[in-house]
Parts: structure tokens; C-alpha cells; sequence
């Protein structure tokens, strides 16, 4: 279990990840911000961008978008 949660830090903190990390909560409160759209709205309108990359860089993007939608949203 121990190695798993290390395995699971070490993908996490690899620099193209951070990097979209913090693309993710720059564009999600873009979202969050205006009226009508939400953190989830930004997560359907931008999967597209999403097509290209793995699973797991795609979900790291797609999680810190909803993330920062819902943040700028409350």
C-alpha cells in the first residue's frame, strides 16, 4: 500500500503535470467566475483538449479544472 501511495506521489509531481496543475486552476476559476457557468460546464467545454493526452495527465488537468471552477464559483 505504502509503495503504491509513493508510486501514485511520484506521477503526480512529474513537472508536465504541475504545469497543467496550475493551467487547470487558471482556467477553471475563468469559469467559476462568470454567471451560469460552473467548474463542471468548464470540465464539458474543454475535454476536447483532453483527447491528445494520457489518461492520467488528462484526468490531472480535468480534476484541477473543476477544482478551480469550484473555488472561484463559491
Amino acid at each position: 500500500m505504502i509503495n503504491e501511495i509513493i508510486q501514485a506521489i511520484l506521477v503526480v509531481f512529474q513537472w508536465n503535470h504541475l504545469l497543467l496543475v496550475i493551467a487547470g486552476f487558471l482556467l477553471g476559476p475563468l469559469f467559476g467566475m462568470l454567471p451560469g457557468l460552473s467548474g463542471m460546464v468548464a470540465v464539458a467545454i474543454l475535454i476536447p483538449l483532453s483527447y491528445g493526452m494520457s489518461l492520467t495527465t488528462a484526468m490531472i488537468f480535468l480534476i484541477s479544472i473543476l477544482g478551480g471552477g469550484t473555488f472561484a464559483g463559491s
